[in-house]
């Protein structure tokens, strides 16, 4: 019978103890800095025992999950077993990996399963089922994470530190700073309160988003990725620019041509 620890009772973390704890076959145990939302997470059946930061080292499992912000993540490794087979869940993942060099049996992990929506109420907003899920490792410890990650059905893929920071850089990093500076340029350009906010359309609102996502946590988030997210910024800019030119020769066939290169590149993403 699998065994296993999730600290941090997030969006992420409640939901993944959630999804394993629902198999009747596991027994999850969480840890949350909150203890309220460690008892209310045992009153809805998210885990079945709430334990202390004390007690996780003597408490025997297979697997400790850690779902926090990735800045808490080395000071829980300097405090957890190094024999104990732990997975984390932060989006990015050089210096977690570096930070866990001491660790004999640590595998980076990071499902693409993102939201807005932040803390323990936030995880019904969170679906693992059919995710991909990045795992880095040891090949007998990934493997060891897949089968006791079974149940929660992602699509795990396997791959490196290095290319998965670079890869998000362009698919999640960057797309938050622009839906950030879209809702700053916004806000900086409305006469009053009220102007554009009638103007408001679902365009505006898919595309915004993320804009909506915790602040700190997507500040440490950056900054720990902040070499890759700034070329992938770069990257964008020359894009915009190459937009903002066929706008200025006001030629629409130009424009044509470049969003229909657009819209099938993204066919080719989607």
């Amino acid at each position: 019978m699998p065994k296993i620890i999730v600290i941090g009772l997030g969006a992420m973390g409640a939901s993944l103890a959630e999804a394993l704890n629902t198999h009747q076959n596991y027994i999850v145990y969480g840890y949350d800095l909150l203890d309220s939302v460690s008892q209310t997470a045992v009153s809805d059946g998210v885990i079945q025992q709430a334990i202390s930061c004390n007690q996780i080292n003597n408490t025997s499992v297979d697997l400790i999950i850690l779902a926090t912000p990735p800045t808490a993540i080395s000071e829980l490794l300097s405090l957890l077993d190094p024999q104990q087979l732990i997975l984390d869940l932060a989006s990015v993942k050089t210096p977690i990996m570096q930070a866990s060099e001491n660790h004999f049996h640590f595998v980076g992990g990071h499902p693409m399963v993102g939201t807005e929506k932040k803390g323990y109420g936030g995880r019904h907003a969170v679906n693992y089922r059919s995710a991909n899920f990045f795992l880095m490792g040891k090949q007998l410890d990934i493997n060891h994470v897949i089968d006791l990650l079974e149940p929660i059905h992602s699509h795990f893929i396997q791959t490196t530190a290095k290319a998965h920071d670079e890869n998000v850089a362009m698919t999640s990093d960057m797309p938050h700073i622009v839906a950030d500076a879209l809702v700053a340029a916004v806000i900086k350009n409305q006469e009053t309160e009220t102007t554009l906010s009638e103007y408001v359309g679902p365009g505006f609102k898919d595309t915004t988003r993320i804009a909506g996502a915790n602040p700190e946590l997507w500040s440490q988030i950056l900054h720990a990725n902040r070499d890759a997210t700034y070329i992938a910024v770069t990257k964008f800019l020359e894009e915009l620019q190459k937009l903002q030119e066929a706008l200025s020769e006001n030629d629409p066939s130009v424009l044509t041509a470049i969003l229909t290169k657009i819209q099938n590149g993204r066919r080719t993403l989607l």
